[in-house]
């Protein structure tokens, strides 16, 4: 893949379960030309596993799109598109332009967790991530309109050194699904969703 179209690479979580590649790629062509757009599937059960990729020709149109985050809603879900990570571990819009906005850089204490089963809850993510390390906090994000799980949440643990051993596996399994871990930055006044299922003090 070119270095420009790395940098134009989103990643979106929280989709509908009936999202499939032709909507992500006709949802997100009225903010540029899309060169891909996959969701991602379970191998196990051809199911979506709830997040995707979309590649744009032109990087700068990922400011755009992150730029109107808050109202981006596709069959009926509120989605939630991110800069996508580099195998370097950076965010790709960032490599091209040091100005783009990216939850992903830098050390920190929280993970985002894509993929995960609708079934799943905060004691088996508390269960699977406490051999890596102390957990302070569990967000699970919910679709305020049918209160379903939106299929990706938060982790925080104590240090700094958890994360960064959990992100180089980066693929783990829990119930039996196979979820994808990210690092992600704290935005203020966006953990206390309505919805959203924490623990910790």
């Amino acid at each position: 893949m070119r270095m420009d179209e790395e940098g134009g690479k989103i990643f979106v979580g929280g989709l509908s379960w009936d999202t499939d590649d032709d909507g992500l790629r006709n949802y997100f062509s009225k903010f540029g030309e899309v060169l891909v757009a996959e969701v991602k599937i379970d191998p196990s059960t051809k199911r979506s596993r709830g997040f995707g990729f979309v590649t744009f020709r032109d990087s700068t149109v990922v400011s755009k799109v992150l730029a109107g985050e808050s109202s981006h809603v596709l069959d009926n879900k509120r989605i939630d598109p991110k800069a996508a990570v580099g195998r370097g571990g950076g965010s790709t819009a960032t490599k091209s332009k040091a100005t783009m906005p990216g939850p992903f850089v830098g050390r920190v204490k929280k993970i985002f967790i894509g993929g995960l089963a609708s079934s799943t809850t905060k004691e088996d993510i508390m269960d699977y991530f406490s051999s890596y390390g102390k957990v302070t906090e569990i967000i699970l994000m919910f679709d305020q309109g049918t209160q379903k799980m939106r299929g990706f949440g938060f982790v925080t643990f104590d240090k700094e050194e958890t994360v960064d051993k959990i992100v180089e596996e980066k693929f783990h399994k829990i119930n039996e699904k196979t979820v994808e871990a990210k690092k992600a930055i704290p935005r203020p006044g966006r953990d206390n969703e309505d919805g959203t299922s924490k623990i910790g003090r």
